[in-house]
């Protein structure tokens, strides 16, 4: 079985919250990764998402003593993301 990823950026001008609440984050560019699993068995090419992460550099999560380049990878609900993303585009400064 093989794992398909799709790599996009989303670029957020306001901060914005994830994970019910519980990851606050600052305004900039964020890489997002799916991660997908072929379905076995259909006559057709189908794939599930099986997780969905963010990559946030330690400096926007407020650790001043790392490396801009040092960066954590958190799990997202697809779901929250989309709401954030949503919110921003709707948001006026």
């Amino acid at each position: 079985m093989t794992t398909r990823m799709t790599s996009t950026t989303v670029s957020f001008k306001h901060p914005f919250v994830l994970a019910h609440g519980q990851v606050a984050l600052p305004a900039g560019d964020y890489d997002i990764d799916t991660y997908e699993d072929p379905i076995d068995g259909l006559s057709f090419i189908a794939y599930r998402r099986v997780s969905t992460t963010i990559a946030v550099a330690h400096a926007q999560l407020g650790d001043a003593t790392t490396s801009a380049r040092q960066r954590q990878i958190i799990e997202v609900d697809p779901d929250d993301l989309a709401r954030a993303i949503k919110h921003d585009q709707e948001t006026t400064s």
